[in-house]
């Protein structure tokens, strides 16, 4: 599991399921933090406590949903590169 993800589902961000930001910063899918903060009226992560309307408290921000998705991007990338660097050593391993 990627830590890009929403704490609560614990599904990824992507075009579809944007994060939504609390005011302590911790980002969430909207109907996953709707739920929540609902319910319980803290941030899932840090229980900070909550006020106002669930409109106020949740923003989105582009910014972070690009820049999720560049380092869900290059993280694949990099476990890709991992990956091969590990075959090939297997396969050292084996030819030896």
């Amino acid at each position: 599991m990627s830590s890009y993800n929403c704490s609560i589902c614990l599904s990824g961000f992507d075009e579809e399921e944007k994060p939504y930001r609390l005011p302590c910063s911790h980002i969430f899918h909207k109907p996953c933090a709707t739920d929540w903060v609902l319910n319980k009226k803290t941030c899932p992560c840090c229980r900070k406590e909550l006020k106002g309307n669930i409109d106020e408290i949740l923003t989105y921000d582009h910014l972070v949903l690009s820049l999720l998705l560049e380092l869900q991007i290059n993280n694949k990338a990099n476990n890709n590169n991992n990956n091969n660097n590990n075959n090939n050593n297997n396969n050292n391993i084996n030819n030896n």
